[in-house]
């Protein structure tokens, strides 16, 4: 162990998920409530409710909505001189390489995917073929089991590796430190 990382403190599983709270609030006031708004009374008035029957109509509705900007602000957030979002600046983390050093957008972007690709699973699994709520026999969807065994693996990686990383961090190469 070199003596810059004996050095390092790595933020701990509960800020990290604290952090992630506080820009989830941020991000759904944010975003959904704003932009879903406008984009839900668009397609209201120009083609009524019926496109929340269509499960790709709505999964693309939610992607484009939700999504994407999501990526965006964490890509954006994660990779800018800050190197932390606003949940991570409150609590005083940052997102650096393992060698300390500032990510790339495209890092950022590639830690961001993977770091949201259990939810993303989940908006294919209820929209997908048809939504949930349209669904005449909704039942279980596989898909949900995958979710939660997928979330599981995150947290005990993050749990188990020494600068307590988590999938999207070792498939990045990046770490969050204080």
């Amino acid at each position: 162990m070199s003596h810059a990382e004996r050095q390092t403190e790595y933020a701990s599983v509960f800020r990290r998920v604290a952090a992630y709270a506080l820009d989830a609030l941020f991000l759904f006031i944010a975003f959904p409530l704003l932009l879903g708004a406008i984009c839900s009374l668009l397609f209201y008035l120009t083609i009524g409710l019926e496109w929340t029957r269509d499960g790709l109509l709505f999964w693309s509705y939610i992607f484009f909505t939700v999504s994407l900007p999501f990526w965006l602000y964490y890509s954006l957030c994660e990779s800018s001189s800050r190197q932390a979002t606003f949940g991570m600046r409150i609590l005083g983390l940052r997102v650096t390489g393992v060698e300390g050093e500032r990510i790339s957008f495209g890092r950022a972007l590639l830690r961001t995917v993977v770091k949201l690709l259990p939810f993303e699973i989940n908006h294919l699994v209820m929209f997908l073929p048809t939504p949930i709520w349209h669904d005449p026999n909704p039942g279980l969807r596989v898909g949900f089991v995958g979710v939660g065994v997928l979330i599981i693996v995150y947290f005990a990686t993050m749990l188990l590796t020494r600068r307590k990383q988590s999938v999207h961090d070792l498939l990045a190469r990046t770490v969050v430190v204080r």
